[in-house]
């Protein structure tokens, strides 16, 4: 049985918190560093967070390129890499374009890198069968070297990742399938690496659409002792479709897992969730209800004796100009505050990038930048990513006068 949950939502807090937006700001250093350009050879629509490596940034764009797919006609994506030049300045370097065939093709989510410097990621179409494909970049001498490590075959083991990748400690890749598994309502699913460097793929959990949701579409994350945690989203227990729910897997003997359900989203203005959770030293989590078409929320699923609490500690409200549609992953900044995306319900509808700060009453909503055409682009759809100490960076889907999208750098 899964374990009771209760839920507390603090609507007064919610509005009390609108109305002190007009005072509440906080002065920020913004920046574009990169805009792709026309026609989209660079990419098109960068997608999922950025990888930071050693100074240099390293992101996918879902669409652009030479190559030539079925489902983007413009292009079946990239991976690039941006590295600092002078002055503010920074280099743009294509590292690999997708193609048709049973190459990967339009890659999705965040890269993941190992001990040895390689980065894999995941590709919603493409591989040997069409159903999407893990791959890896090898660097070597200045050199790129592209292969498809996994392709994936539907059914039983998944098929279409929305999500990028997340690697455990012992170097185990880890993702999620939109789709396939046993009733094809979508996997979590693990590549092992092998010896002779090729790699065994596992089907960690197949959901079911009720109670435990169906279409995950964020990346999972790990605690300390293993667990594994993430959201889907739809299904669960409520209503015809459901609104998703919060999942925690836990590792048993002989390689067994079982699944609890820690929430249920009630409702679809709060649900939704379509990114990876972010777990706090204390062990909470945090995340956001994106919401279909409404205005979704940001919440806290807290462990307590014998089950889990989820208290809502923001909602967004449509037509009050702070923002909604909340469309990447939290991070936690340096004195413990919620920074996230939002994609829309801005005074100018270009999206904008939030902070909530906890304090003895509660939570403050801040909006720390505002996009615009003429301010760093326009539909933030992926998290930030902190670089060096006070530097965060994301991507928007839409760039300055109608490009194919922007890198920024924030600097709260």
């Amino acid at each position: 049985m899964p374990p009771k949950t209760t839920r507390s939502v603090n609507v007064v807090l919610a509005l009390a918190v609108v109305l002190l937006f007009a005072c509440q700001a906080r002065a920020t250093s913004f920046s574009t560093i990169y805009t792709f350009p026309l026609p989209p050879t660079n990419g098109m629509t960068p997608n999922g967070n950025l990888l930071y490596v050693d100074g240099a940034l390293v992101g996918v764009t879902r669409a652009g390129g030479s190559g030539t797919c079925t489902v983007y006609v413009s292009g079946c994506g990239v991976v690039y890499a941006l590295t600092p030049g002078s002055g503010r300045a920074w280099n743009f370097r294509l590292l690999y374009q997708f193609s048709s065939g049973t190459d990967a093709q339009n890659p999705v989510g965040n890269l993941v890198r190992d001990a040895a410097g390689n980065v894999y990621g995941a590709a919603q179409y493409g591989g040997s069968n069409g159903f999407g494909a893990v791959y890896k970049l090898s660097l070597s001498g200045g050199r790129v070297t592209e292969s498809v490590i996994y392709s994936f075959t539907n059914m039983p083991d998944g098929a279409n990742p929305g999500a990028g990748l997340s690697m455990d400690a012992a170097g185990n890749i880890w993702g999620t399938t939109g789709a396939g598994g046993t009733g094809n309502y979508g996997t979590v699913f693990r590549l092992t690496p092998n010896s002779d460097g090729t790699w065994t793929g596992s089907v960690i959990h197949s959901f079911t659409d009720a109670p435990d949701g169906f279409n995950p579409q964020g990346e999972v994350i790990f605690d300390a002792s293993g667990n594994v945690y993430g959201t889907t989203q739809a299904g669960g227990n409520n209503g015809t479709y459901g609104d998703g729910v919060v999942y925690q897997l836990n590792p048993g003997v002989g390689g067994e897992w079982t699944e609890s359900i820690l929430y249920t989203f009630p409702n679809v203005s709060m649900g939704y969730p379509v990114h990876a959770l972010l777990m706090d030293s204390a062990g909470n989590l945090f995340g956001v209800g994106k919401s279909d078409g409404e205005q979704g929320s940001v919440y806290e699923i807290s462990p307590i004796l014998g089950g889990w609490s989820e208290t809502t500690i923001y909602e967004f409200l449509r037509g009050s100009h702070t923002g909604f549609e909340p469309d990447g992953n939290l991070v936690l900044g340096p004195q413990g505050q919620l920074v996230g995306t939002v994609r829309d319900g801005t005074p100018q509808a270009g999206g904008a990038i939030f902070e909530l700060v906890q304090g003895s009453s509660g939570w403050t909503y801040v909006i720390l930048h505002e996009f615009s055409n003429a301010q760093g682009g326009t539909l933030p759809n992926s998290g930030l990513t902190q670089g060096r100490p006070g530097f965060y960076y994301g991507t928007t889907a839409v760039g300055n006068n109608s490009a194919y999208g922007t890198v920024y750098q924030i600097t709260p």
